[in-house]
């Protein structure tokens, strides 16, 4: 009897992950198999959007990523709707709307999972990870589809509703956790007819969430005016540096993904490097993908040149981080 009292609880934990799909996507940053034009009827489920590959998350570390007990490691108000600022206001600084927003107070450890929640809400989940964000607007995955061409990190996993992040870096984890708030908002199949800064942000976002959550079929018309309003977001001088950089990195990766414009992707690239600090994850972050856009383009030398100055620059500050890791892998496999 007392060994059926024990195995009970343990049969019901598992049966409470039923639906989860943890599958890790960490190579989601190689060019995607996909066809782009004009989108059909579809009424089959969205498919997932994000690139698609073998994890480089062995098993080992997915067990130490296992949150800590909530009373241990989540932060006062984790999990709790709009717990996370968004980052807007007036300061003119790259980082600085980071700075406004509350950080998790989060103890140094090997990994960090950042979670998004949406849908029904679900209060054994919201325990989860070290910062738990619970959306009003956007579903979790596509919403972490966005997030994690922001902040690169180790992989990412979960359902349509309840979804990680995790990263290694603990500066990376913290700035996404400030920018996830921004990504939050209505998925728009249609860009709106208001205009201004902050409405070409927001519409340009909810279109790229619509993008995702079509899957691999996306609508040319959608593309094109997600990229217009991204373009007015990164250009604009009314809107905080935070924004202005992450508008460029999201319209670099429109570009690149669905119309194979690398050319195009590295200008908007070039144009979020100036919104953003210099020595910066920021900064970091949109030499990745200037360098990505080389290697995919088959300029496979000009992105070398780049990936040894992220190393060069960023390598001794942020050894953990996931751009740093893999640049390294990328320079040793172009040594050998």
């Amino acid at each position: 009897m007392a060994v059926a009292l024990l195995v009970l609880p343990l049969v019901c934990s598992v049966a409470g992950c039923d639906d989860i799909d943890w599958n890790w996507d960490t190579t989601w940053w190689k060019r995607p198999k996909r066809v782009v034009r004009p989108r059909q009827q579809n009424t089959a489920k969205p498919t997932r959007t994000d690139h698609s590959g073998q994890p480089d998350v062995t098993p080992d570390q997915a067990r130490r990523a296992e949150p800590e007990s909530p009373r241990h490691s989540k932060p006062a108000g984790a999990g709790v709707s709009g717990t996370v600022a968004s980052p807007t206001g007036g300061v003119d600084s790259p980082t600085g709307s980071i700075a406004a927003a509350p950080k998790p107070r989060t103890a140094h450890r090997s990994f960090y999972q950042l979670y998004l929640l949406s849908g029904a809400r679900k209060a054994p989940s919201e325990e989860r990870g070290e910062y738990a964000v619970r959306l009003e607007h956007a579903r979790a995955r596509p919403c972490s589809g966005l997030l994690e061409m922001a902040y690169v990190p180790v992989g990412r996993s979960g359902s349509e509703d309840e979804c990680y992040l995790l990263y290694e870096n603990r500066a990376e984890f913290e700035a996404a956790v400030a920018l996830v708030k921004s990504f939050d908002v209505a998925p728009l199949d249609a860009a709106p007819a208001s205009v201004g800064a902050e409405a070409s942000f927001r519409s340009g976002t909810g279109l790229f969430l619509r993008i995702l959550e079509q899957g691999a079929l996306a609508d040319r018309d959608l593309v094109d005016a997600c990229e217009h309003r991204l373009a007015a977001a990164t250009q604009t001088r009314q809107l905080p540096p935070l924004h202005r950089w992450a508008a460029g990195v999201l319209a670099g990766r429109l570009v690149a993904e669905y119309r194979y414009d690398y050319a195009a992707a590295r200008s908007y690239y070039s144009q979020a490097e100036r919104a953003a600090a210099p020595a910066s994850i920021e900064h970091m972050t949109t030499r990745w993908w200037y360098a990505d856009a080389f290697m995919k383009e088959g300029g496979a030398q000009e992105a070398v040149k780049v990936y040894k100055e992220i190393l060069d620059t960023y390598g001794g500050k942020w050894k953990d981080a996931q751009i740093v890791r893999r640049t390294k892998a990328i320079l040793d496999k172009h040594a050998e």
